[in-house]
């Protein structure tokens, strides 16, 4: 049985040989996977500073 990581993993590897479109889809997979590991972070100061690195880098990624 297949764990939520070797999922995630698998669906990497095939966005990899995707075009320019497809890749914010890998992104938007890679902010959601440490998003979800910091809702269980107690740190709010961690939290909130995730969450202006990835708008950050969302804006610059996608315009």
């Amino acid at each position: 049985m297949k764990t939520q990581e070797q999922y995630e993993e698998q669906i990497i590897r095939s966005l990899n040989k995707v075009p320019f479109e497809m890749k914010k889809i890998k992104f938007i997979l890679f902010l959601a996977k440490h998003i979800n590991k910091l809702k269980k972070s107690k740190s709010t100061i961690l939290k909130i500073s995730f969450l202006f690195y990835s708008i950050i880098i969302s804006f610059l990624y996608f315009f």
